[in-house]
């Protein structure tokens, strides 16, 4: 028999996720845990929407993208209103847009300023070799953990 994931778990995993991973990732299609915990907490739905809200404000840099993502899935103009708080939010953070591409790194800011222009995540989750929210000069930075 399986078990249900254990919502607060999830919620956990995303407030400290050090990355934003949203499909399978490499040629093994793994699942990591913070796609695992945005699918459930994602699959919740409205019910979640008391833990996506305190995401949103005490969240990792990437916990509060993952916020904006799930309440983009809820209701278009509630994740509009997502980004468009993150759109200054100068922390940093890596993406991953699935597949075998690399983990991107930019800010929360570039991303939301991103999706906001593009009209969705999915949309701006759409890249060729480099999406225009990648900031590469942010991977030599030595205060940023891989």
């Amino acid at each position: 028999m399986t078990s249900r994931p254990d919502p607060t778990s999830s919620l956990d995993v995303l407030r400290h996720a050090p990355h934003v991973v949203i499909h399978t990732v490499g040629f093994a299609a793994a699942r990591l845990p913070e796609m695992i915990a945005y699918t459930e907490l994602r699959d919740r739905g409205a019910a979640a929407r008391p833990e996506i809200d305190a995401l949103l404000r005490t969240g990792s840099p990437s916990g509060r993208v993952y916020a904006a993502l799930l309440l983009e899935a809820l209701d278009a103009e509630e994740g509009r209103k997502a980004w468009a708080s993150l759109a200054n939010d100068p922390e940093v953070t890596s993406i991953h847009p699935g597949g075998c591409l690399p983990f991107f790194p930019t800010t929360v800011g570039a991303f939301a300023s991103a999706v906001l222009e593009s009209g969705g995540a999915a949309e701006a989750l759409t890249t060729g070799d480099t999406p225009p929210w990648a900031r590469p000069e942010l991977e030599s930075d030595p205060a940023r953990e891989p």
